[in-house]
């Protein structure tokens, strides 16, 4: 049975002799409480992955190809909302006419020779009951259990989408193209700070 660090999702793994980090964790993670891994509940897993930080908080970076997005996406796992915060309101999902051109850019470009810098997407995992993290450092793999919204890139993530559709009907898109995800597993104030910053320079 696996336990999780409280708002961090990193997952204790078994001690070695000498491993006084990995003890000390070990010790302190007996009170913790169950998380849905141990109740074998549906969840994504995704290797290698990477811990980093970002903002003062722990952040994950992984590798994905883009016919996996596309699964993720068209299921519902990955949901392409905008924040009501500075956004449209969950209820006013038809994109205005900015979004539109902005993905068939995107989409333009990832079908072309040349490909588009598409620079990093990101993900969110609210630790408010809609998501959890497991993270297993030894075997570099991230577990995400619930839905995953997208604060920043929704652009990119729908021009990827609408790329591998086309590819389907012929088009120039390697379906097996990669793209770098950073997975954040953030309270929704500080997912709206994380967009706030980031679309400053990015979407």
């Amino acid at each position: 049975m696996k336990t999780v660090l409280p708002g961090v999702g990193e997952a204790n793994t078994s001690v070695s002799i000498g491993d006084v980090d990995r003890y000390a964790e070990g010790v302190a993670s007996r009170a913790r409480r169950l998380t849905p891994f141990d109740d074998d509940e549906i969840y994504e897993t995704f290797a290698p992955a990477s811990r980093a930080d970002d903002g003062g908080h722990v952040c994950y970076v992984i590798s994905l190809p883009v016919h996996r997005l596309h699964t993720l996406v068209k299921s519902g796992v990955v949901r392409l909302d905008r924040l009501s915060c500075g956004r449209k309101a969950r209820s006013q999902r038809k994109l205005d006419p900015t979004d539109e051109e902005r993905i068939a850019e995107w989409r333009m470009g990832l079908l072309s020779e040349q490909k588009p810098f598409l620079g990093g997407l990101t993900w969110n995992v609210r630790p408010d009951g809609s998501g959890t993290i497991e993270y297993i450092p030894r075997e570099r793999t991230l577990r995400i259990a619930g839905f995953i919204d997208v604060p920043d890139s929704v652009r990119r993530h729908a021009a990827l989408v609408e790329a591998y559709d086309a590819a389907k009907r012929g088009g120039n898109f390697d379906p097996r193209y990669r793209v770098s995800i950073c997975v954040y597993h953030l309270g929704r104030e500080e997912e709206a700070r994380l967009f706030a910053q980031l679309n400053r320079v990015h979407d």
